[in-house]
């Protein structure tokens, strides 16, 4: 977004895929979240090549390439 007017929003349907947000600009950003906080949750970031997986407060960040196949259960 180039230029923002007071009241400019943005929405992420879901399910989604993970997105970043940042603030480029000088103006003050003011950020509403809402959604579920799962005890655990894992998440993509292809560009990145990175997931991400949280259990309660502890956070993992691990490779795409890395990761492997568990397997049958």
């Amino acid at each position: 977004m180039e230029s923002s007017i007071t009241g400019d929003f943005m929405a992420f349907p879901t399910p989604s895929v993970a997105h970043h947000l940042r603030n480029p600009s000088d103006q003050e950003l003011v950020y509403l979240m809402g959604g579920e906080n799962l005890e655990v949750e894992v998440a993509d970031f292809p560009r990145l090549g990175k997931r991400m997986f949280r259990r309660g407060e502890v956070v993992e960040i691990s490779n795409l390439a890395d990761i492997e196949p568990f397997g049958p259960l």
